[in-house]
């Protein structure tokens, strides 16, 4: 009788303690997204250059991607400039109309070259990055925090964003760099069955870049197309 008393006992405290742990995982991977998020905060410039490849049903394209970023006064300057195709390697491969973004901390302009004509997007600046575009995903998910990779001679964190109803459904992975927070290699599952795998091929922060760098004039014969609701487009 006592046997089967210090059981039930004991399966008891199981329970009790395997909670706690549960939500002690769950804090320490907020806690440590927090810190690299604010490491990423702190760096007053950053040029970046990476490859982009997206594989849906539809098919898929690779991109290749330039960025400057600049933090200071309380405001940032971005440009990224991106080229694209579709289909590379295949006989049905095709040069995508390239892409540029400038944010000059007043007004934010994407410029889209389509050959015969440049269309020219106007919006509000914001002050964005990869957390941006993350965040969401981990409100959506559950975040589980581990060792990643060594990248660019930089350790890593491995952030995988699991399916709150299917935890073994894994819908986004993020290699993070600990020494300034910066993503350096991801891997995107999006609407429609889209895969998207971003790896960063250079990175160079806190180095000079000057201000015309991310001045803008829409070119005289281009289209412009004013929206001062919408949002600047994503970061990646």
């Amino acid at each position: 009788m006592i046997t089967k008393v210090l059981l039930k006992l004991l399966a008891v405290s199981v329970v009790f303690v395997a909670l706690p742990a549960s939500v002690t995982r769950a804090d320490e991977a907020a806690d440590k997204i927090a810190e690299l998020k604010k490491l990423r905060e702190k760096i007053a410039t950053l040029h970046m250059v990476a490859t982009s490849i997206s594989r849906s049903g539809s098919g898929t394209r690779e991109s290749s991607i330039e960025t400057w970023e600049k933090n200071a006064d309380g405001k940032q300057m971005f440009k990224r400039w991106v080229t694209a195709k579709t289909e590379p390697g295949t006989p049905k491969e095709q040069t995508a109309a390239p892409s540029l973004m400038i944010r000059d901390g007043v007004t934010a302009w994407r410029e889209l070259d389509l050959g015969d004509k440049k269309l020219v997007f106007k919006g509000k600046s914001e002050t964005r990055n990869e957390y941006t575009d993350l965040e969401p995903l981990l409100s959506a998910g559950v975040a589980k925090i581990s060792k990643g990779d060594k990248l660019l001679d930089q350790p890593c964190v491995l952030l995988e964003i699991r399916e709150k109803a299917n935890p073994e459904d894994i819908m986004a992975s993020y290699w993070i760099s600990e020494r300034n927070g910066v993503v350096l290699k991801s891997i995107v599952e999006s609407a429609g069955a889209t895969i998207t795998e971003m790896k960063v091929a250079e990175l160079k922060v806190d180095e000079a870049i000057p201000d015309s760098l991310f001045t803008y004039r829409p070119p005289a014969d281009a289209q412009i197309v004013e929206d001062k609701s919408a949002k600047p487009g994503k970061t990646d």
